[in-house]
């Protein structure tokens, strides 16, 4: 899909060996791939945070596998119900994953001020990206990230008045009337920002995907959207097959990145080997004709790029 110039030069964050943002065809987009989600088959007790760690081990080990062979970072959405399944799986991941990013996020406000509190004690600020900073981010939340120094943060672009791109754009700026969401995260002193900008169902990953194109133009944020909700409430998949749904995955991924995502919160580890086959080819086809259509296409800024690895 061929993309406007944008106004603003993009920006990149850095959060460990990982790179998102930039221009088209400089950086491979990265996979955020969920673990412990409810419904999540490793999970025997999402209470108190018990799971069957050499299952674990083998799907964390392949996508990681995976991601050094496509050149396509990953990122582990940690998901926890409970605090105390928080300080269960962060040390875990601690253990097996031990320099891969990964998100503190949960629908519980104390389990992920446990995640905060892990990461802080531990050291391991420099991984961790808080998910995540919306209108219903308190000050208390704002308050323990700046003092727990977390650097990176997911900010959820989401305007319920103005559900059209440009509104999800006014809800990260801010108005006379209201506080924008990139204040709240100044507030914070997070200084690696990440922007969802929310679909909320399957017709709406399309708004989501044009907001991401406003988003980068204007303020050259790292931009991306989550589609596992979109398929996974996608009520008339049976209309065309049982298996629709496990078709429909890899191809929103290829859609985003069509629009310009950086990053995709993409659905379950365990389904890694079709988010990064297709996230792969998708990278490589994109990076090696230029966003105009000219051949050749600048070189990506890193080696480990799928143009290199998969073509």
């Amino acid at each position: 899909m061929i993309q406007q110039s944008s106004p603003v030069d993009p920006k990149t964050v850095q959060i460990g060996d990982v790179i998102l943002g930039g221009r088209r065809g400089e950086y491979p987009t990265t996979l955020m791939l969920s673990i412990f989600h409810r419904g999540d088959r490793l999970v025997t007790d999402h209470r108190v945070g018990r799971f069957d760690k050499k299952k674990a081990r083998r799907y964390i080990d392949r996508a990681i596998k995976l991601s050094q062979t496509t050149g396509n970072p990953l990122i582990l959405d940690v998901l926890a119900e409970t605090p105390e399944a928080m300080n269960n799986y962060l040390p875990y991941l601690t253990e097996v994953a031990e320099t891969i990013p990964f998100l503190i996020d949960s629908s519980s406000q104390e389990a992920r001020f446990a995640g905060v509190s892990y990461v802080e004690q531990t050291g391991r600020t420099n991984l961790a990206i808080y998910d995540a900073i919306s209108h219903h981010t308190s000050n208390e939340e704002l308050e323990a990230l700046r003092s727990a120094k977390i650097q990176a943060a997911i900010v959820l672009a989401h305007n319920p008045l103005d559900i059209r791109p440009e509104g999800r754009l006014d809800a990260l700026k801010g108005s006379s009337d209201e506080e924008g969401l990139l204040t709240k995260a100044k507030k914070a002193k997070l200084t690696k920002l990440l922007i969802d900008t929310v679909a909320l169902d399957l017709a709406g990953l399309s708004i989501a995907a044009s907001a991401m194109q406003f988003v980068k133009a204007e303020l050259g944020y790292p931009v991306g959207a989550g589609s596992a909700n979109s398929v996974a409430i996608w009520r008339r998949a049976k209309l065309i097959s049982p298996a629709a749904k496990r078709y429909l995955s890899p191809a929103l991924c290829t859609y985003l990145q069509c629009h310009g995502a950086n990053f995709i919160l993409a659905g379950p580890l365990r389904r890694a080997p079709r988010f990064f086959t297709a996230t792969a080819v998708t990278d490589a086809l994109l990076a090696y004709t230029s966003a105009e259509g000219s051949y050749p296409a600048p070189t990506p800024k890193t080696r480990n790029h799928p143009r290199y690895t998969i073509l």
